[in-house]
């Protein structure tokens, strides 16, 4: 490919070195927009929580919330994005991790409180609601540092 700049080989990989710190000093500034995980921990909440509309039994029909949830976690993602400037081309295999260990959890608390739903308790879904906030804040907050880690080495 021809080229109108003449660039010395050893240039050219200075330069290079000048984008990697850069981009290393810009990746180390850049903090966990804690709100927005907290909104993504809420998304996974919501979620379970929609376990209390539930009648589960032989009539059981899912609603479909679910469907408005993952919905909900794209604009978060999105908003993660336009907040922190940073566009995640690739998620390495411990984001990819992190994401499905959040998911399993919220499908068995999902389970729980349909469970509890069943027996007739539903305010003890507050617990695994609550409890699916918090894994679900702390799961997208490691999702997001882990990301940024991947930038960082490579």
């Amino acid at each position: 490919m021809a080229s109108d700049v003449d660039l010395d080989p050893r240039e050219a990989r200075d330069r290079l070195q000048d984008l990697k710190q850069d981009r290393h000093l810009l990746l180390g500034r850049l903090r966990i927009p804690w709100k927005l995980m907290v909104a993504s921990g809420a998304v996974f909440a919501w979620f379970v929580a929609d376990a209390a509309s539930a009648t589960p039994g032989t009539q059981y029909q899912a609603n479909h919330n679910n469907l408005l949830a993952i919905g909900a976690l794209c604009v978060t993602a999105y908003f993660v994005e336009r907040e922190t400037g940073v566009r995640f081309r690739k998620m390495g295999l411990k984001a990819w991790a992190l994401l499905a260990a959040v998911m399993i959890w919220t499908l068995l608390m999902f389970s729980v409180a349909l469970g509890l739903v069943s027996l007739g308790h539903r305010l003890w879904i507050a617990v695994p609601i609550l409890l699916t906030w918090v894994i679900g804040t702390l799961g997208s907050a490691g999702v997001f540092r882990t990301c940024v880690e991947s930038m960082r080495h490579g």
